[in-house]
């Protein structure tokens, strides 16, 4: 695969990474025998199964048995990617989509991790930090961040750099 440039090797890097059983595992619903990755709280915060879903089955109705839900899910990353002003990489297509979710293969890291064990966490999966910064940068505007921010008086963390354009009070 050609990259456009080496920033690109991040997104490359995260997909791969979420395919190790097709990155569409954890929309598969539970059954009576296995709870799904769906369910496992890590991923409580994701949403638009539907959407996917609706995706699914419109293109089943043109191109039937053609597009997975991990290239949907891919390919929807991408985009979404380049519209917000990141960069533009390539995708390989033609994934199948997972047949197995359980809940016992979730291996992501808590909200509430210290950076030094984050970067323990990913290094032995062999993502570098650079690619790590990359995969977790959207995870910090979200709640689980505010308290790394600021105390609970709502006071601005005196560790943190003043100069941070307004962060805290």
């Amino acid at each position: 695969m050609q990259l456009e440039s080496d920033s690109n090797h991040i997104c490359i890097t995260y997909i791969f990474i979420i395919n190790v059983q097709g990155c569409d595992v954890f929309l598969i619903d539970p059954t009576n025998k296995t709870v799904s990755e769906k369910k496992d709280g890590a991923n409580a915060s994701v949403r638009g199964f539907d959407l996917i879903d609706e995706v699914k089955e419109a293109l089943e109705v043109v191109c039937p048995f053609t597009v997975s839900c991990a290239d949907i899910i891919s390919l929807t990353t991408r985009d979404d990617v380049a519209l917000s002003g990141g960069p533009k990489y390539s995708v390989p297509t033609g994934r199948r989509d997972g047949l197995v979710s359980n809940i016992a293969d979730v291996e992501l890291p808590g909200p509430d991790i210290s950076i030094p064990a984050l970067s323990k966490f990913f290094t032995t999966k062999g993502i570098t930090n650079e690619e790590m910064v990359a995969l977790l940068g959207a995870h910090t505007v979200c709640g689980f961040f505010d308290d790394r921010l600021t105390d609970f008086d709502g006071k601005r963390d005196p560790t943190m750099d003043p100069t941070m354009g307004g962060m805290g009070n």
